[in-house]
């Protein structure tokens, strides 16, 4: 499965006006792990 393009990182970053890199990956990450209907109980 695809992964996240790290040479855009910078470029993505700065035209979103993001400031925090920390966070944004982090929620980068949450969103490509994202199952639709899987539960963390199940």
């Amino acid at each position: 499965m695809g992964g996240l393009d790290w040479a855009g990182l910078p470029l993505v970053a700065e035209m979103l006006g993001v400031t925090d890199l920390e966070m944004f990956l982090h929620r980068l990450t949450v969103i490509k792990l994202h199952r639709p209907g899987a539960t963390e109980e199940g």
